[in-house]
């Protein structure tokens, strides 16, 4: 049984694959109640809204992360909301973590601005870059990249890796942004991505050249929902 307040992560083999839902149950108004830590939840409408808007003003400073398929946003003092995740989406399901309980409907007037939220890259042409989606996931926000030989430009990749497996893919935007590394789920597409206390490796490859860079720093260990 689903319930229309809840999001959930569904797994196929076939590469293709649709699946279509019945009925008419949307409600914008519909009242979520949450507790401190990850919460998976819908988004109750059909259409699109920006991340700050939907979310009330009252409750959106206990908003810390959310998190979607591949993106999220955090919620900075310095920068507000940042991160590949700029809106939520109607069809799609959410991780919000928040630091204590609460209640609240999403804002999405009709009056509201709205636009298509549906983070775009182009990532390398050779396909030994593309990642598989995993239900189990953790962020690592970045802000600046300090290069011994160059600088970091607009279109490079930030790589994350399990050892020499390629667990996440994120361009660069010039701004903090999140690169996904993604966790073992139990399946066989899914194995040699991280399991909890693995440490990534970063690494950067150069759109213009394709070099790649290995990246140090003080990396936290990995942790399924985790964002650092």
């Amino acid at each position: 049984e689903f319930y229309p307040e809840k999001g959930y992560w569904i797994s196929i083999k076939s590469p293709l694959d649709t699946l279509s839902g019945l009925g008419v149950d949307y409600n914008p108004n519909r009242v979520y109640n949450l507790h401190p830590g990850p919460n998976l939840i819908s988004f109750p409408d059909t259409g699109s809204v920006d991340i700050e808007i939907a979310i009330p003003d009252n409750v959106e400073n206990l908003f810390e992360v959310v998190i979607s398929e591949g993106i999220a946003a955090v919620n900075t003092d310095e920068y507000g909301w940042t991160g590949s995740l700029t809106g939520f989406q109607g069809g799609a399901g959410y991780w919000v973590i928040v630091e204590d309980s609460l209640s609240f409907t999403y804002n999405t007037d009709e009056r509201l601005a709205r636009s298509a939220h549906a983070f775009v890259e182009q990532l390398p042409e050779n396909t030994g870059f593309n990642v598989v989606q995993s239900s189990q996931q953790a962020f690592y926000f970045v802000d600046e990249i300090i290069l011994s030989n160059g600088e970091m430009e607009y279109g490079d990749w930030i790589l994350s890796y399990n050892d020499d497996v390629l667990s996440g893919i994120r361009q660069w935007t010039g701004n903090m942004i999140d690169i996904p590394a993604m966790g073992v789920a139990g399946d066989e597409i899914t194995a040699g991505y991280f399991d909890e206390g693995d440490v990534p490796v970063f690494k950067v490859l150069k759109q213009s050249t394709g070099q790649i860079i290995n990246l140090e720093g003080n990396i936290p260990t990995w942790e399924t929902n985790g964002v650092f």
